[in-house]
């Protein structure tokens, strides 16, 4: 095991410790969450995975929300930003972000919702869109 992989998984396993001794700081959306991402920053083709898998789950019947976090936005909020109900776009890239803006525009019928907070986007995405999985923009 490479050093990075070892601080990584001591982390990961500090923090399961952390919530399961409180597990009132536990949230769980109504929905199940899919997550992609690795450690690689930029570049790794998760983007391209996560319309595929989008786009896939659309075809099976499912309503899909994508919930991300807007790194890099140039406005940054606290609150939830609707970048696309699905069929139309509702936000500009300066409060999006690129990715979520571009994944917005390329997927017809999957709302995208920004938050720092994805939980609550989640809980917005359950409510208002109907969302049955939730794709996680790591």
């Amino acid at each position: 095991m490479n050093p990075l992989s070892a601080v990584y998984s001591r982390a990961a396993r500090l923090r399961r410790s952390w919530y399961a001794k409180r597990p009132h700081a536990q949230r769980r959306l109504e929905r199940p969450v899919i997550s992609v991402g690795n450690l690689v920053v930029g570049g790794s083709g998760k983007t391209p995975v996560l319309a595929s898998l989008a786009r896939l789950l659309l075809e099976r019947g499912h309503r899909p929300a994508i919930l991300s976090r807007g790194y890099a936005r140039r406005n940054d909020s606290d609150g939830v930003v609707v970048v696309s109900d699905g069929d139309r776009l509702t936000a500009a890239v300066e409060t999006s972000g690129d990715e979520p803006q571009m994944l917005a525009r390329t997927l017809t019928g999957v709302p995208v919702l920004v938050c720092p907070d994805r939980y609550l986007a989640g809980r917005l995405a359950e409510s208002q869109f109907g969302a049955t999985v939730h794709i996680l923009d790591d």
